[in-house]
Parts: structure tokens; C-alpha cells; sequence
């Protein structure tokens, strides 16, 4: 989000490198974000359900004075939902992990770019 956050408040593209790609928002039941931990309560804390509360708890969470939602405001911007915006403007992401690796989202954008494994050689 502070990425976003810098791109419009400058006027500059943005493109997005996910190297987990359980962040990207998705209601598809058939889409595990992670392998659940074992038994009822590990399946509840690894749901897009839980994750998503994290993420709301760590970025807009009302008992830090720079939440993301202040540093929007504190540059003149509105708050915003941000995987909404990127959606809307077709907002390029790259995961680098092979397509089949996993299945992919029905509702993820066409913006959202499989690629090869990150490979670091001498």
C-alpha cells in the first residue's frame, strides 16, 4: 500500500512484485492462500477471512499514529481500498512462481503475471 501510496501521490506507473501471492484479495472457495495448519483452528487462522483481518489490523490500525490510512492524508490523498484500485486501473503484478505451480484465482485480474522462479546463480 505504501507503494501505491507513493505512485499517485507522484504521478508515476506502478507495478507490483508479490512474492506471496496469498495477499492478493480473492473469493474464489476453490483458492488456498496457504497450506492450512492441521485441525479446525489452523484452517480458520489461514482463511482469506483471517488474513484479511490481519491486513486491515496492520494497516489501518487505530492505535499507531501512521497507519496507512494517516500517510494517505498527510500527502493531500483520500483513503482508499487499494486491491480495489489496483483492480480498477488493471494495475500490472508479477508473482514469480510458475503457472501450475498453483491453481489460479477465477477472479483475479488479467494484470496478474505468472512468471518463472526467482533463480539466483553465480
Amino acid at each position: 500500500e505504501l507503494a501505491a501510496l507513493v505512485s499517485e501521490r507522484l504521478g508515476k506507473p506502478l507495478i507490483g512484485f508479490i512474492l506471496q501471492p496469498s495477499i492478493i484479495p480473492s473469493k474464489d472457495l476453490a483458492w488456498s492462500p496457504v497450506m492450512p495448519i492441521g485441525g479446525p483452528a489452523g484452517r480458520v487462522l489461514t482463511s482469506h477471512r483471517a488474513l484479511h483481518a490481519m491486513k486491515v489490523m496492520t494497516e489501518h490500525n487505530p492505535c499507531t499514529r501512521w497507519n496507512i490510512d494517516t500517510m494517505r492524508r498527510a500527502y493531500g490523498l483520500r483513503p482508499v481500498d487499494t486491491w480495489r484500485a489496483l483492480r480498477e486501473q488493471n494495475v500490472p503484478l508479477l508473482v514469480p512462481m510458475k503457472e501450475g505451480i498453483f491453481p489460479r484465482p477465477s477472479d483475479w485480474w488479467d494484470g496478474i503475471e505468472l512468471t518463472d522462479f526467482i533463480v539466483l546463480r553465480d
